[in-house]
């Protein structure tokens, strides 16, 4: 071989090898940001936590149909659900106190209650206007009674 080709082979080699070297160097940065990737994704998945003062469903025309956060005048948590008017119909709450309440509502009136309260436990039945018709209680001590009412709530009978 005549000296200008050994010099262009040698050329060509430098070349060849600072291509390769940068190779070398991309592909390990590029391996070394996917590896910080999967190590990311992998503590962030185990972060299931999601917090808010309140969640709001909506229905696909924009309309709320659920609603669950802490409702006042107790600052506790509940659950109010909704029928396709935008009238509540399922209430589900605590009180200040801690006591547990479901409620069915119909348009906005009362229908029913389901209530555990200080010492004692009590359904409430209410009539198409919103008035209590019905009551039963089962007291701390397990004692029932049940007192019926009449269409102005007064009580009309009662059994102990």
């Amino acid at each position: 071989m005549d000296q200008s080709t050994v010099e262009a082979l040698r050329q060509r080699m430098d070349r060849i090898e600072r291509e390769n070297r940068r190779l070398k160097v991309g592909g390990g940065l590029l391996l070394a940001g996917m590896a910080l990737l999967t190590l990311l994704g992998a503590t962030l998945a185990d972060h299931k936590t999601l917090e808010a003062e309140s969640f709001i469903v909506k229905d696909s025309s924009g309309k709320v149909r659920a609603v669950l956060g802490t409702t006042d005048p107790y600052n506790a948590p509940g659950l109010v659900m909704y029928d396709q008017e935008g009238h509540a119909n399922i209430l589900l709450h605590l009180t200040g106190d801690g006591d547990p309440g479901f409620w069915l509502y119909e348009k906005d009136k009362v229908r029913a209650t389901l209530n555990a309260v200080g010492d004692r436990v009590h359904l409430q039945l209410y009539d198409p206007n919103n008035r209590m018709r019905a009551s039963f209680l089962v007291a701390k001590d397990g004692s029932p009674s049940l007192e019926l009412f009449d269409q102005d709530e007064n009580l009309r009978s009662s059994l102990r």
